[in-house]
């Protein structure tokens, strides 16, 4: 584990470039505070038809070995020139907690993806897949999970 997080390593729109831009109840957007948010990333490759039950348990077993890189807030992860496209993301608001214990929500979260697979819920808040934006000034954006899964199911 190199060390990226204060000292250590380890919304959404279908596709958004911020993950701290959250839509509210009216549909409207409205940002929010990155510097809360911890990104745990996944360095492998993958693409949006390969999301199934055997990636989401390639990611477990990575976050059970701490076979990630955690970073302190988006801009930090974006700055670090780290994020290729087919990278997995996982954001979460982190204020007061570890690099473990961010480790350990995430693990759990993804754990819970796991076992709902087959449910049509609503699940998945956080879990990104990193695609390729011409748009975007850093050339990349997260697809969000739900769109992921959609966009999977359509190929």
């Amino acid at each position: 584990m190199s060390s990226l997080y204060p000292a250590q390593s380890a919304e959404q729109t279908a596709q958004t470039t911020n993950p701290a831009i959250q839509t509210s109840e009216d549909g409207k957007s409205k940002p929010t505070d990155t510097r809360e948010f911890a990104h745990v990333l996944f360095d492998i490759k993958t693409s949006p038809k390969k999301l199934n039950p055997i990636l989401l348990e390639s990611l477990h077993h990575r976050l059970h070995h701490s076979d990630v890189k955690v970073y302190p807030s988006f801009d930090v992860l974006r700055a670090a020139g780290a994020v290729k496209r087919g990278n997995v993301v996982f954001a979460l608001p982190a204020a007061g907690m570890n690099v473990d214990q961010v480790i350990m929500v995430v693990r759990l979260k993804v754990q819970h993806l796991i076992m709902d697979w087959d449910k049509d819920e609503l699940s998945g808040e956080g879990l990104y897949l990193v695609t390729e934006d011409k748009m975007c000034p850093w050339g990349w954006s997260f697809l969000s999970y739900q769109a992921w899964k959609e966009q999977r199911k359509r190929r």
